[in-house]
């Protein structure tokens, strides 16, 4: 399932690249609903633009998610493809609004 979101900022954007790799490592220690675990994080910044990959793990099923946060002047994008696996515990609706919500704190 393919999640995009864009959200507008104000914020400086080298602060902003400090807060969006926080998150990642916030994100490896977070316990996810159901029995999902992610595992296997990795992520590269190129510039502003972070490319991320990690495993999602339902008991023995395992799915890749990769995606990339994007972080300009003006805005911050998360791009993804989350795996069926995960969509099927969790609605896509949340998942959106559980990422987006998230950013938004960033943004504060």
């Amino acid at each position: 399932m393919p999640v995009r979101i864009t959200i507008p900022h104000n914020k400086d954007k080298q602060q902003l690249m400090r807060d969006v790799d926080a998150a990642f490592d916030r994100l490896i220690q977070t316990k996810l609903p159901g029995t999902i675990q992610i595992s296997n994080f990795e992520r590269n910044w190129s510039g502003s633009m972070a490319r991320f990959h990690c495993t999602a793990q339902v008991g023995p099923f395992q799915s890749p998610i990769r995606g990339y946060v994007d972080v300009t002047d003006h805005d911050v994008t998360i791009d993804c493809d989350l795996p069926l696996l995960l969509t099927k515990i969790v609605s896509e609706k949340a998942i959106q609004s559980g990422v987006e919500s998230t950013v938004r704190g960033l943004l504060k």
